[in-house]
């Protein structure tokens, strides 16, 4: 990750705090479809990491929710991250298994029995400029039968300067995809044009 593709995201997390507060409302994103989609795969004792997970918003409701597995949600963000874990205390949700890493999940070392029954990437791999070498770490710490959830902006509609990777529709994001994991299904998610996957891995 370099050092001024890790500022533009600092930069626009700053400029989120400043114009979309909304964003940081817990009760909003407990009504989102991303966390719709998280809550329909995910049970309550997958241990469960989300990288990219910014403000921490989707772990905090499920541990609100009495998801007791392993809950992990790692971010480069240092601010974010600070929001996460403020929030996690206000809460009273210090007594939960949650961990927030600020971190570049590439640059972390994992245990080798360090592994989760799901990983969540959403609005991650858009960003990705090694999308081969994420991907295989993604592959290296995810259970034998876990799954992956994946959601990407459909097309180039969503103007971000730190988005490098584009998928205009299913097949191009299935056809990614299947070079690294057996995709179990894809779909568009039409209210907020976004296209969803969800994959496991290939059976050698």
């Amino acid at each position: 990750m370099t050092s001024q593709l890790i500022k533009n995201h600092e930069d626009g997390f700053k400029k989120r705090q400043r114009i979309y507060p909304d964003l940081f409302d817990l009760e909003n994103w407990r009504k989102s479809e991303s966390y719709a989609l998280i809550k329909k795969y995910c049970n309550k004792n997958d241990s469960i990491m989300e990288v990219g997970t910014l403000t921490g918003h989707h772990i905090l409701l499920l541990a609100q929710e009495e998801y007791w597995g392993k809950l992990v949600g790692i971010d480069f963000v240092k601010d974010a991250i600070d929001w996460a874990n403020e929030k996690k205390e206000e809460l009273g949700l210090d007594n939960k298994n949650i961990i927030f890493n600020n971190s570049d999940f590439l640059k972390l070392c994992f245990h080798e029995s360090d592994r989760y029954s799901k990983i969540i990437l959403f609005d991650v791999i858009e960003h990705v400029s090694n999308l081969e070498l994420f991907l295989n770490k993604v592959i290296s710490i995810l259970n034998k039968n876990g799954e992956v959830l994946i959601l990407v902006p459909k097309g180039r509609e969503y103007f971000d300067p730190c988005h490098i990777n584009f998928y205009p529709d299913e097949d191009c994001l299935r056809n990614l995809l299947q070079l690294y994991f057996e995709v179990i299904e894809t779909y568009e998610v039409e209210h907020n044009n976004k296209i969803f996957a969800r994959c496991k891995l290939k059976n050698e």
